[in-house]
């Protein structure tokens, strides 16, 4: 068939038969892990190992991705049943969705990095720059502006492709029987698109701190841009050098590409599900000392321990719910120089309080304080005016410190910023042991405790000598001395020497009598 206007065209191509054909067809059928495997993803996007890879749009990636490499192999299998212009933009939007994605979704975590520093700087000082830039930056990370920002972006990179495909009428060529010159075209862009987007993907892995890696993050994204540029150097000589009709023939592209995308999936999608079951099992089985409410405030009331906890948070990115604890706290405690109410309000529960709690707190606490707050300021009532209490903020209180016990403390337990928590755990439980212990003695003690053991150990005590072991011989000297005491102190102007509440009631028999 010959090629519309200038085009030329290359050796008809047909699909593979036999034993080729059969690989193909295998190989194809044991990719279809990747979909489930996804999908298990994006069920477990809210724990720890997956929630901060930014689920929603990694697994939009990945099944991008995998869509790419699933229309590279039915229009290989499949050439002579469907059209050029249909086996080129089958796999070239699937691929150009990924390619945008993937870099979106690494920048998406640079940002809310980014965000956190400023948190940590907003808490320390307040510059007026920095609160803008902070406000615009959670304006900027807002799930409707970056899903906005996703659909321009993968309209405007979809288009070059569609308009070189329909740049002339290649409708009336079979998938085999492609012009060079628009496989040429295509080959060109997708290199560029691909280029580009790893030279993207690596700068922006290098904004990502080391901090970051609690969750493995800048290990997988730079990982992944590594395997990238490996696989591009590898590409890019085979489709600019080696003949199309080799290329096509021996599906050397096929292979490149199907290696990218499983190599992406096992690194962004399969080790993070490995990671969550393993935890899964981790957290069923371990021995690892269990934090509760009390201990976690007895250790965060610690200078190492607040400090501890506040750099791990910030690797966490929950620095806000450790901020927002100890101003909260200082409130209960009515602390010297504490927020005022109004000024929780705005720091953690405004629209645009700089550090916002909604990924913290269920949203119908914050709404509850929320419309008290809006109410107030409707009837122009200062809320500082109004009776709430040192209590206030208990509701809200309790919520951050479930969260910081449920989701943060077993990885900052594992962390090596956790060291110290091991350490004052083991502290905190032999000193309550301890007085646990004490207070059992103490009460049998008093239990236990007649006149002559009172006597004895108040002789011990002046001294300061151990109190004899006594016999038999002994008690009963000792009770014949007491009685003879007895008759003397009721007949004595001054009151026994023993303010205990046996003497007390030896006085009052002694009065009536």
């Amino acid at each position: 068939m010959v090629a519309p206007g200038n085009a030329t065209a290359m050796a008809v191509l047909h699909g593979p038969t036999g034993v080729g054909k059969m690989l193909l067809i295998t190989t194809m059928s044991l990719s279809f892990y990747a979909p489930v495997v996804v999908a298990v993803y994006y069920a477990n996007r809210h724990s720890s190992s997956i929630k901060y890879r930014n689920p929603s749009e990694m697994a939009f990636v990945a099944m991008a991705a995998y869509l790419n490499s699933l229309a590279r192999f039915v229009g290989t299998i499949f050439i002579d049943d469907i059209s050029c212009t249909f086996g080129l933009l089958s796999f070239g939007i699937p691929l150009q969705i990924a390619l945008v994605g993937y870099v979106l979704t690494e920048r998406h975590v640079v940002l809310a990095f980014h965000l956190t520093e400023f948190m940590v700087n907003h808490a320390s000082t307040k510059p007026l720059t920095k609160q803008r830039a902070l406000h615009w930056l959670q304006v900027f990370l807002r799930p409707r502006y970056i899903w906005i920002e996703r659909i321009v972006l993968h309209i405007a990179w979809n288009i070059p492709p569609i308009l070189i495909v329909f740049g002339d009428n290649y409708t009336v060529y079979a998938g085999g029987d492609c012009p060079a010159q628009l496989l040429a075209s295509v080959r060109h862009w997708y290199l560029a698109s691909f280029a580009f987007m790893i030279a993207a993907s690596v700068a922006l892995s290098f904004q990502i701190s080391k901090v970051v890696d609690n969750f493995g993050l800048r290990q997988a994204f730079q990982t992944g841009n590594r395997a990238l540029v490996v696989y591009f150097f590898v590409y890019f000589p085979i489709l600019v050098f080696v003949p199309a009709e080799v290329v096509y023939t021996y599906h050397l592209d096929l292979t490149i590409n199907v290696a990218i995308v499983h190599t992406l999936l096992w690194i962004h999608i399969v080790r993070p599900v490995s990671d969550f079951f393993r935890a899964s099992r981790t957290a069923a089985t371990s021995s690892m000392f269990n934090g509760t409410a009390r201990v976690l405030d007895a250790f965060l009331h610690t200078p190492n321990g607040f400090q501890a906890m506040s750099a791990f948070a910030k690797s966490d990115f929950m620095i806000e719910s450790v901020i927002a604890w100890r101003a909260l706290v200082d409130y209960r405690n009515e602390m010297p120089g504490h927020m005022s109410a109004l000024d929780i309000y705005n720091q953690f529960i405004a629209p645009s309080a700089p550090f916002p709690l909604d990924n913290v707190v269920k949203g119908t606490i914050l709404k509850r304080y929320a419309i008290a707050f809006e109410c107030n300021n409707k009837y122009s009532i200062h809320p500082d005016d109004g009776e709430q209490g040192a209590q206030y903020f208990d509701v809200l209180l309790d919520a951050i410190v479930n969260k910081i016990l449920i989701e943060m403390l077993p990885r900052f337990q594992r962390h090596p910023l956790g060291a110290g928590w091991f350490d004052f755990l083991r502290r905190h439980h032999t000193q309550h042991a301890l007085d646990k212990v004490l207070d059992d003695t103490i009460g049998q003690a008093k239990q236990s405790q007649t006149m002559p053991t009172i006597k004895s150990a108040a002789i011990s005590r002046s001294t300061g000598r151990l109190a004899v072991i006594m016999t038999e011989g002994m008690r009963t000297s000792v009770r014949d001395d007491d009685a003879l005491q007895d008759n003397v102190t009721a007949h004595s102007e001054y009151p026994p020497p023993f303010g205990t509440s046996e003497s007390v009631a030896v006085d009052r028999i002694h009065e009536t009598q």
